[in-house]
């Protein structure tokens, strides 16, 4: 049920932010392809890639209310990125098996 009530795709042309600093995370993603820069914003000495295939970033999203990006993530070339929608993944899990539930718990600490 995840995969097809949660997951979407989303693709980003070179320099398309992604997120910006202050915005509300409304959802985890995978970088499927391309490569972003994330550029924390209170220090500017901060940056790092995110690349295809090994990185995923705003995981937070999934696990806390109201959770704001604390930097800019930006797209260096086309990239496609998968979502997972927080709203719908906390749907989906609050609907499934409860030992499934108690696994996402322990985990989410």
């Amino acid at each position: 049920r995840l995969c097809t009530k949660a997951l979407t795709t989303k693709q980003l042309a070179h320099n398309d932010f992604l997120f910006v600093t202050g915005e509300q995370a409304e959802a985890m993603y995978f970088l499927s392809s391309g490569v972003l820069l994330y550029k924390k914003s209170l220090s500017e000495e901060h940056e790092e890639y995110v690349q295809a295939n090994f990185d995923w970033v705003t995981e937070p999203a999934l696990w806390l209310n109201n959770w704001e990006h604390l930097g800019t993530a930006e797209a260096h070339g086309e990239s496609v990125l998968i979502s997972i929608s927080a709203d719908r993944f906390k749907k989906v899990v609050s609907q499934a098996n409860p030992v499934l539930i108690r696994v996402v718990q322990i985990y989410a600490r």
